[in-house]
């Protein structure tokens, strides 16, 4: 069987240097020219370019982790230190000998490739004194250790080889390979160590933080599907095309406007599976499902997977199954959904580095509005934790409390008996903010301000006492302004009427999604409201001159 990739193009961008995976354009200060046998010809210096002027940049590898207090060489393109061994002016460590033997093995592994086997003869003749003597020929001050250094070779930057990258990428994926005999991390066993790759996660009984070793690679790169239910030809088949999407050097997986992914394959009786890697965007849903409807039935299943993914690991987070007729119904409404619900907005107000549950959490998000897959439980008190620490929240996580909370989204305030006294609430506690500050515009906290998280949580002790706060504030503005106390005393009761009293000692966590709702769709219509009186006087005064004209 043979998989197809119907979406790749959307993943590929051969066009672009810069979107190489684990490769970026970078300024360099000198570039060694050489020629087909790795004889040095010239060095050619790049001055710093002066404000205004573009300097001169070329494809170079990305440093795959922090160096700092480390040796890491990179390929062919790298710091004077690692080239020349030159020491720093003033370092603590004097180490440059060390760093230029890691960079020249670094070379040595890759030396099947004629391009680098180049490098590595230029590289073993160019001692310091010699490229003192050619920079000088160039008429170029001296090299420092931090200076960059990169190689021609016959006119030709070996980074533009697509081979010369995909060595750089395997490298990255298998750092530290074939060191000295260790335990396999699976098995237990001593043997010499074939990997220990930052692709190794979802190991069954295993954390994914940790670094996994194996004298067998390629049985520990599952990418976490073993704790999906699969089966087993199906982890083989979807892990090793995971593999070679992770090592193509013109697949990029960085974060744009999702962390997530959708890996899709269909499964079936006379079908032929093809699988795709894409954006959850709404144009890339449509397409999965065309390609997926001229490949196969409406019985055909479709397999869907969230992938998180980086430059160089690749976690399946969750996976469902489904009829193809079932998934392009879900799909519609996936469509209508986004108009209101950008999911990958509400990535990143429910997602913060590290936290692993809050990922899993938005992958059944995804899954749920895919394939119909229950939404998991999780998410609502990730909301709810979010609007108590800012006390606001955006429009994609509102749409998203009134999805969890099976409220319509054309109409948010349609909310359910059982939430009505909890979302009136909410409403009431915005009022309450509008009135104190109406009624003392100097108060530095409003009542609304002291009691609202416990308002939100314990409403019964919380509404009693914003009740007499407020009583005491329009009885002082009755004495001085009576007529500004009618109107806000108006207001208040208004908002307080629809109460069902008396109110529960504790909010469920529902009611608690239902009073932030009502907090704030109120401070929105507020905002609306202010909006329009203010177009209203704008465009007043805009006509008052032409009344004057006339």
């Amino acid at each position: 069987m043979s998989f197809g990739l119907p979406l790749a193009a959307r993943l590929a961008h051969s066009s672009a240097k810069d979107a190489v995976r684990l490769h970026r354009v970078r300024p360099v200060n000198w570039t060694v020219d050489l020629d087909d046998a790795g004889q040095i010809i010239r060095v050619v210096p790049h001055p710093k370019a002066v404000k205004g002027e573009t300097p001169y940049q070329v494809l170079a590898p990305k440093e795959a982790k922090n160096r700092a207090g480390s040796i890491f060489p990179l390929l062919i393109t790298d710091t004077a230190s690692y080239v020349l061994g030159l020491e720093k002016v003033g370092g603590k460590k004097q180490n440059g000998r060390d760093k230029q033997l890691a960079y020249q093995t670094l070379l040595k592994q890759a030396v099947h490739l004629p391009l680098v086997c180049a490098v590595l003869r230029g590289a073993n003749a160019l001692t310091p004194e010699r490229f003192g003597e050619l920079a000088a020929t160039a008429g170029a001050a001296e090299v420092s250790a931090d200076d960059i250094i990169t190689f021609r070779v016959a006119g030709q930057h070996p980074h533009d080889d697509p081979e010369v990258q995909a060595f750089w990428i395997d490298h990255v994926a298998s750092a530290g390979g074939d060191k000295a005999e260790q335990v396999d991390s699976a098995t237990g066993e001593r043997g010499p160590l074939a990997s220990n790759s930052p692709l190794i996660t979802g190991i069954p009984g295993g954390m994914a933080t940790l670094t996994w070793q194996s004298t067998n690679a390629p049985s520990m790169r599952r990418y976490g599907l073993t704790t999906l239910g699969l089966t087993q030809p199906t982890i083989e088949r979807v892990a090793a095309r995971l593999t070679e999407l992770a090592r193509d050097p013109l697949t990029s997986h960085q974060p744009k406007g999702s962390a997530f992914k959708v890996l899709h394959w269909l499964e079936g009786e006379g079908v032929d599976p093809w699988l795709s890697l894409t954006q959850p965007t709404p144009e890339n849903v449509r397409d999965m499902l065309t390609a997926a409807s001229r490949s196969a039935g409406e019985e055909a299943l479709v397999n869907l997977a969230v992938v998180r993914g980086n430059s160089a690991r690749l976690q399946v987070l969750d996976h469902a199954q489904v009829p193809l007729s079932v998934a392009a119904r879900h799909a519609q409404r996936y469509l209508e959904l986004t108009r209101d619900l950008p999911l990958w907005q509400a990535e990143t107000a429910l997602t913060y580095p590290g936290d692993k549950s809050a990922e899993r959490l938005v992958a059944g998000l995804y899954l749920h509005v895919l394939t119909g897959q229950r939404l998991p439980s999780g998410l609502l008190p990730l909301l709810l934790n979010a609007w108590k620490r800012e006390l606001k929240v955006t429009r994609a996580q509102r749409a998203l409390t009134a999805l969890l909370l099976e409220i319509p989204m054309q109409d948010p305030s349609t909310i359910p008996p059982h939430l009505a006294n909890a979302y009136q609430l909410g409403r009431y506690a915005q009022v309450a903010h509008h009135v104190h500050r109406r009624a003392n515009p100097s108060s530095a906290l409003t009542v609304t301000d002291r009691f609202l998280r416990l308002m939100a949580t314990q409403p019964t002790a919380a509404f009693a006492q914003m009740e007499r706060q407020l009583a005491s504030v329009l009885l002082g503005l009755r004495r001085s302004r009576p007529q500004l106390e009618t109107v806000l005393g108006k207001e208040l009761a208004a908002v307080t009427a629809p109460l069902t009293l008396p109110l529960p000692l504790r909010f469920s966590l529902e009611e608690q999604a239902a009073f932030m709702l009502g907090f704030e769709h109120e401070r929105g219509a507020r905002i609306e409201a202010a909006q329009i009186r203010k177009a209203e006087r704008e465009m007043n005064a805009a006509r008052a001159p032409q009344g004057d004209q006339a």
